[in-house]
C-alpha cells in the first residue's frame, strides 16, 4: 500500500477550456472487471476498484496512481469517499471496510451474513450505512464509524431471484436513508436515527431499480432501471415525478446525477453512455462507452467531467459532456489552494 496525504481543495476557476467534440481517456485497462468509481470532495482523486480485490486512487494533477489497497476479502463492489475526504469506505465480501489513505489504517466493519454491495456515509461522517444481500434476500445496516457497532438493521419485504445489484444512499440532509435492490422493484425509505421505515416508491412498477442518486437539491432521486426505463421521485412523499419511456435505452445500469443540477448521466448493459437534461425529457447525448455493461458513474465535483467503470476493465473519464450556448461544450478548469491548475 501507497501513503497518500490528502491535501488542499478545489476554491476557484482558474481558466476555461472551449472544445467543439466530446472527448474521453482511458486511465485504468485491465482483465478484471471495473465495478465502481468516486471522485474525492475536492475534486483532487478518482479511486476506482474491481473484481481484482484492489482500491486505485489516481491523481487528476499527476495524470497517475499515486495508492493503491489490497481487499483481502473479496472483490470491491462499491467506493465513497467520506464528505471530509480524509477516508474511502468500500465493501469486500462480508465486510464494511474504512481506508484511510493518509496513516494506510484500515478498519473493518463485520456484521453481514451476505455479501456487502454498497455503501453510503451519513453527511457529517459520523455513521456508514450499508447493503447486502444473496439471490432474493437484502438486508441494510447502519454503523457507528468510529466504534462499528450496528446501530440498526432495517428490514426489507424485498422478494425475487437473482437480484445483482443493491443500492443504498444517505439524503444530504442526514434525515433519510433510501435503499433499493435489483430485485426489489421499490425504493424504501428510513430514519436513520430510529431504523423505522418511512414510506416506499416504485411499488406499482414491474421492474427493478439498479442504480439511484439524489439530485443536488436533495428532495429528488434519479433511479436507473430493469428494462430501459429511468424515473425521477420525490424522496419525501415517494411520488413519481418523471419517467423515461420503457425500453429504448436499455437496461440502465449506473446514474448519477451532475453536481450542478442540469444534467443527468446512465449507462446501460449494453456498454452505452447518455446524457440527459434534468427532467429525463431528452437525450442530449449517446456514447459507445464500453464493451459490455457500464457498471458505475460519478461526476467531478466541479461537474465537467464524469468517471465510468466498465465491466471491460476500463476506467474512463469524459469530458465536454454539457451542451453549452451556440452548440459549444464547454469544460472547466480549477486549480488548489496553491493556485496551481490541477488539470495541467
Amino acid at each position: 500500500m501507497n501513503r497518500l496525504l490528502l491535501v488542499g481543495i478545489l476554491t476557484a476557476v482558474c481558466a476555461v477550456l472551449s472544445i467543439d467534440a466530446q472527448t474521453f481517456v482511458t486511465i485504468h485497462q485491465s482483465s478484471a472487471q471495473m465495478l465502481a468509481v468516486d471522485w474525492s470532495p475536492d475534486g483532487r482523486f478518482l479511486a476506482y476498484a474491481g473484481t481484482d480485490h484492489k482500491i486505485t486512487i489516481w491523481s487528476l494533477k499527476q495524470r497517475a496512481a499515486v495508492a493503491t489497497l489490497n481487499a483481502s476479502d473479496g472483490a470491491v463492489y462499491d467506493i465513497r469517499w467520506s464528505p471530509d475526504g480524509r477516508e474511502l469506505a468500500y465493501s469486500s465480501g462480508l465486510v464494511v471496510g474504512v481506508w484511510n489513505p493518509a496513516s494506510d489504517e484500515v478498519a473493518k466493519i463485520r456484521g453481514h451474513r451476505r455479501a456487502v454491495r454498497n455503501v453510503a456515509w451519513s453527511p457529517d461522517a459520523t455513521m456508514l450505512a450499508s447493503a447486502a444481500g444473496v439471490g432474493g434476500v437484502t438486508s441494510f445496516r447502519i454503523w457507528d464509524r468510529a466504534s462499528g457497532e450496528q446501530l440498526h438493521l432495517l428490514d426489507t419485504n424485498f422478494k425475487g431471484k437473482g437480484c445483482g445489484k443493491r443500492v443504498i444512499l444517505w439524503s444530504p440532509d442526514g434525515e433519510r436513508i433510501i435503499g433499493g435492490g435489483s430485485c426489489g422493484w421499490m425504493a424504501l425509505f428510513f430514519d436513520p436515527q430510529t431504523g423505522r421505515e418511512l414510506g416506499h416508491f416504485g411499488a406499482s412498477f414491474s421492474t427493478a431499480i439498479f442504480d439511484m442518486d439524489f439530485a443536488p437539491n436533495g428532495i429528488d432521486v434519479v433511479a436507473g432501471h430493469f428494462v430501459g426505463r429511468i424515473s425521477i421521485f420525490n424522496s419525501q412523499n415517494g411520488s413519481l415525478s418523471r419517467g423515461a419511456s420503457d425500453g429504448q435505452v436499455g437496461h440502465q445500469n449506473a446514474v448519477d446525477w451532475n453536481p450542478k443540477g442540469d444534467i443527468i448521466a446512465s449507462g446501460n448493459r449494453d456498454g452505452e453512455l447518455y446524457i440527459w437534461n434534468s427532467d429525463i425529457s431528452q437525450t442530449l447525448s449517446r456514447s459507445e462507452a464500453h464493451e459490455g455493461q457500464v457498471h458505475d458513474l460519478a461526476w467531478h465535483p466541479g461537474g465537467d467531467l464524469l468517471a465510468s467503470a466498465g465491466v471491460d476493465g476500463s476506467i474512463k473519464i469524459w469530458s465536454n459532456l454539457r451542451p453549452a450556448e451556440g452548440g459549444v461544450l464547454a469544460g472547466t478548469v480549477y486549480h488548489d489552494v496553491n493556485g496551481n491548475c490541477i488539470y495541467e
